[in-house]
């Protein structure tokens, strides 16, 4: 698979599922107290194919970016959020499940494997010895693809925004090379390492085993192997239980449209996941007021900060005027505002790592958990669709049966010679009239039906009355081939369903704790870091004798 500047490369891409994994869009131990598990609780179903005749309806109806070369003639950038005495947050080694620590330490530019020049983004992994790993941005968002595919019930972290069209407008020569762009990255790259981690699936898994080989060195190449190269492209085409070892079956599963969505509902989403989705709607609207608000809280303290270089500026230069005053109040006035200012730089850092850049984090988060909760609707919605598969052939099926008995006792009554009787004439009579003879009407060959199990979800539309009998009999045994078929698809999608909603339940759920405690601890940290520069502030102005000699 290609990952091109242009391609948004995510597993939805051919199906036009709106399936994210980055920053960039806009809007974008579980116990819930409740007995019992959630199969049981919101669904009767046997998990057996449906029946012509039953009543129940099955209740069982969260990116990417482009493989890019960043040009960079700059030296490496260190990987710490910035210098300050008041340093909150910064990136620490993460412990991995075999007591390795892995660390993104910096970026450096360097030549890729086409010999252009990139920024490689250094992973350094301590254990019995110090390895480190280079991996390009590009590599960061190929490989949260295979995750989407390999773990499509988890959370996947997002991973750090493309450089958007304005910073392309605004900064044509610079803009992959920002330095705060670059650091940006590297506490966010972080960030997802380290959530990976932290989960024990993914955590423990091939693929990221993988990513953290420094004997991997082609990425690109390394996709083209096991286990990334197992997983079906279309995501309702294999089982989210096994994505590595595909089943026949689901991969002549019915693909129902992604826009019939919208009008689809069932109960099991409508008391459990439609209420998750309110609320991650409502997280997500949150936040971003949360985020304008930082950018807004940003713009005017950067600008603030800018004054006060002036304003210190023209006080120093002032004070220079009476070089023999001894202390010269103006040129201590002027001192204090430049402390101001190295205090409020401080703030700013503190706030852009500790509130403005998680805000954002959480947010497009929120974005990841409300197409998950999409993409469980719409493996619902096409157990849906094949339940209404299965019906529909059943009751042409029985149509078919009903017609051919109708014909069989015809032709018992006419085999008993009781045709003086008027009533079996004109039933004989009407029934001759609406029957066509061979050779009327196109008839299907024997051995002409589609090899291909997707023949399985086209039905005849043709008229029962304008069959033959062999062409009934034939197609009620080619019928009973596919419903058997149809079956054996109802039940391995039933029991996926019922999977992928009790782990997207349960991640889901864990999720939204998390976000919720980490938006609590992001405001905590902003009121710390208002209290130390209010703190730092007074310090620098306790000498009220000097203030008051300047007035």
């Amino acid at each position: 698979m290609n990952f091109s500047d242009e391609d948004d490369n995510n597993p939805f891409s051919e199906s036009h599922y709106f399936y994210s994994s980055g920053i960039e869009a806009e809007f974008e131990g579980y116990s819930d107290g409740r007995d019992g598990d959630l199969y049981s609780r919101h669904t009767s179903s046997s998990g057996q194919a449906p029946c012509l005749d039953s009543e129940d309806e099955p209740d069982w109806v969260a990116a990417s970016h482009p493989d890019r070369s960043e040009s960079d003639d700059e030296s490496i950038v260190n990987g710490t959020a910035f210098l300050g005495e008041h340093t909150m947050h910064t990136p620490a080694g993460i412990a991995g499940k075999d007591g390795l620590r892995v660390e993104i330490v910096g970026a450096e530019a360097s030549r890729d494997y086409k010999a252009s020049l990139t920024i490689f983004y250094n992973i350094q992994i301590d254990g019995d010895f110090t390895k480190i790993v280079k991996r390009r941005y590009s590599d960061f968002c190929s490989f949260r693809f295979c995750l989407l595919r390999l773990f499509p019930t988890k959370v996947i972290p997002p991973i750090p925004e493309k450089h958007s069209l304005g910073k392309l407008i605004k900064h044509p020569l610079s803009y992959k090379t920002d330095s705060k762009v670059i650091s940006s990255r590297i506490r966010l790259l972080h960030n997802f390492l380290d959530t990976l981690l932290r989960d024990e699936q993914m955590g423990d898994s091939s693929a990221l085993k993988k990513f953290l080989d420094p004997e991997e060195k082609n990425w690109t190449q390394t996709l083209k192997s096991p286990p990334f190269t197992l997983v079906p492209n279309h995501p309702l085409l294999f089982s989210p239980q096994t994505p590595t070892q595909p089943n026949p079956y689901h991969s002549y599963l019915p693909i129902p449209p992604i826009s019939s969505l919208k009008g689809f509902d069932s109960r099991l989403n409508s008391s459990v996941f439609r209420p998750m989705e309110l609320r991650f709607q409502d997280l997500a609207r949150c936040l971003l007021g949360l985020e304008k608000c930082a950018k807004r809280i940003e713009n005017d303290m950067t600008s603030y900060c800018k004054k006060m270089t002036d304003l210190g500026g023209h006080y120093n230069v002032v004070s220079l005027l009476e070089p023999n005053v001894h202390p010269n109040p103006l040129e201590v006035f002027g001192q204090g505002i430049d402390s101001n200012f190295i205090n409020l730089e401080i703030l700013i850092k503190n706030f852009r790592v500790n509130f403005k850049e998680p805000i954002k984090e959480l947010r497009a988060t929120c974005t990841i958990v409300l197409h998950l909760l999409g993409f469980r609707k719409w493996k619902d919605l096409q157990l849906n669709y094949l339940r209404t598969v299965i019906v529909k052939k059943q009751f042409r099926t029985k149509k078919l049966l009903e017609m051919e008995t109708l014909d069989i006792r015809l032709d018992l009554a006419l085999s008993q010679r009781v045709l003086d009787s008027p009533t079996i004439t004109e039933a004989l009579r009407r029934f001759e009239e609406h029957r066509v003879t061979p050779g009327e009407t196109p008839r299907s060959e024997p051995g002409s039906r589609d090899s291909n199990w997707k023949s399985l979800f086209s039905g005849s539309k043709r008229e029962i009355n304008s069959l033959t009998s062999q062409e009934r009999q034939r197609e009620i045994n080619g019928n009973r081939l596919d419903l058997a078929k149809l079956t054996k698809c109802f039940e391995l999608l039933n029991d996926d369903v019922r999977y992928i909603s009790i782990e997207v339940e349960k991640n889901v759920l864990l999720e939204e704790r998390r976000i919720k405690k980490k938006i609590f601890y992001m405001l905590a940290d902003f009121q710390k870091m208002l209290l130390i520069y209010s703190s730092e502030n007074m310090n620098v102005w306790k000498d009220k004798a000097a203030i008051g000699h300047v007035v």
